[in-house]
């Protein structure tokens, strides 16, 4: 398997343990070159994703990054949509 597919399925994987651990979060969706088509996957991929969490909490995940932080250092973010 191609060596930085496997370095994003495990980046994935500790981000989703990081929503996990959050008693709000729920489900981590990937998107895009991370998501089901992988072909797509070039030399210097993003991660694209959808946090999906409890009603209400929403707000919190988008201003506090902390919890996705913890799963590596940030390099670059930013806020594309109203949704993140």
């Amino acid at each position: 398997m191609n060596e930085r597919i496997v370095l994003l399925e495990q980046r994935l994987a500790k981000i989703a343990e990081a929503l996990k651990a959050d008693r709000d979060g729920l489900a981590l969706l990937g998107l895009g070159s991370v998501g089901k088509k992988r072909d797509r996957l070039d030399e210097w991929p993003d991660l694209d994703f959808f946090a999906i969490v409890r009603e209400g909490s929403k707000q919190r995940f988008l201003n506090d990054v902390r919890w996705l932080s913890s799963a590596q250092e940030i390099s670059w973010i930013f806020r594309n949509t109203a949704d993140g």
